[in-house]
């Protein structure tokens, strides 16, 4: 398999054409929470994997940390969303899930 490079209007040009997965939307969805400091274990339990260890199951209070670290990376996911066309799941949706 080759490695490609893909800049943020590629990506967009890329899924108004032929559309995206749903796999890869998850995949760069959850590279994007790590490369904005989410700690794996929040962005894991963001997209609903389960805890690998009954003590992160029960004591890390992970709904609170999950919702504190999702409003700090929250406006930077919007402005992608913002520059997405209309055709894709994008502004509309993420807008009305941060409100």
């Amino acid at each position: 398999m080759n490695q490609i490079e893909l800049d943020e209007a590629n990506a967009r040009q890329y899924i108004v054409r032929g559309g995206l997965p749903g796999k890869y939307i998850r995949t760069w969805h959850y590279n994007f929470l790590i490369a904005n400091g989410v700690p794996e274990s929040i962005g894991d339990y963001i997209q609903g994997r389960a805890p690998s260890t009954v003590g992160s199951m029960h004591y890390l209070a992970k709904t609170q940390q999950a919702d504190l670290w999702y409003a700090k990376v929250v406006n930077e996911l919007l402005r992608i969303a913002d520059q997405c066309p209309p055709t894709t799941i994008s502004n509309h949706h993420l807008h009305h899930l941060h409100h």
